[in-house]
Order: C-alpha cells, then structure tokens, then sequence
C-alpha cells in the first residue's frame, strides 16, 4: 500500500528543467612584426655601349642601350648613385687613357629626370624603375677591335 504520510517529496528547481543557452566566450589574438628599412635592386638588363666615332663608347649611341634595374626600398631613408667605373673590367690592348661617365634617371615613387651617376638622388618607398647610361672616351688612340666590358657600380644606401 502505498501511504501519503510517510511519503516523501523532492523539491527541484524550475530553471533545471529548462536548457539554458550557452554563452560565447572571445579572445583577441594580438600579431605583431617589425620591418626593417631595406632596399633590393635587381638587375633587369645589362647595357650596351655602341660606337660614337673612333674615340668614343656609348650607351645612348645609335646601337646602344642602357642598362636597366629595379629597386624595392621599404623605407623612404635611401639614396642611390651609379658610379662610373675607372677601367674596363674587360678590354682589347692597346687602349689609351679613357674617361667614364655615368648618368641615370629614374621613375615610379622616384622621379629623376637626368643625374651624373655620382649624384645621389632620395628614394621614396616602393618600387623605382633605375636606367643606366655609359659613355667611355679615349685621349690620343682610337679603341682597338674587339671585345669591351665596363660595370656601373649602382648603391642604395
């Protein structure tokens, strides 16, 4: 039999029988780097110097082609040149006395009409197109035949 008296009841909560929602919980992941200034050329083209007369080498000569790089700076704190060498690096004999001279241009974030290579220009951040011209002339002989090399040395710095 079954007896109220001595029965006994359980009180259970009313929100315990409800499923409650649950709750999103977020977290920021912070990612941090550091660059550095830095400036890349790469070599496009090499040039090439035609003759001008006997005495007389040139990059902007009918024939001719400058040289031609690229530069990536990723700061605004560089400046470049492009020296003249003062010899050939590869030459016939028989070759007098020469005088090297070296002018550039460039464009993209940097806009330069005409320099002598000695001349630093200011770089701005990002990509510059750099062309290379080279004249190379002799005192007293005319260049002998054969094969020629001459190297701008172009610096970022």
């Amino acid at each position: 039999m079954f007896n109220l008296s001595k029965a006994s009841f359980i009180t259970i909560p009313v929100s315990l029988l409800f499923v409650q929602g649950a709750h999103a919980v977020t977290q920021v992941v912070p990612f941090h780097s550091a660059v550095e200034p830095t400036c890349v050329i790469t070599l496009d083209s090499s040039g090439v110097m035609a003759t001008n007369g006997l005495f007389k080498l040139d990059s902007a000569a009918a024939g001719g082609a400058p040289g031609r790089a690229t530069i990536l700076t990723t700061g605004d704190s560089f400046n470049v040149t492009a020296v003249a060498p003062s010899a050939f690096t590869q030459s016939p004999d028989g070759v007098g006395a020469t005088t090297f001279l070296a002018n550039y241009s460039a464009s993209g974030v940097t806009d330069v009409a005409s320099a002598p290579g000695d001349t630093a220009s200011r770089l701005g951040t990002g990509t510059t197109a750099l062309t290379v011209n080279l004249s190379a002339e002799t005192s007293g002989n005319a260049f002998p035949a054969g094969q020629y090399q001459a190297d701008v040395t172009v610096t970022c710095e």
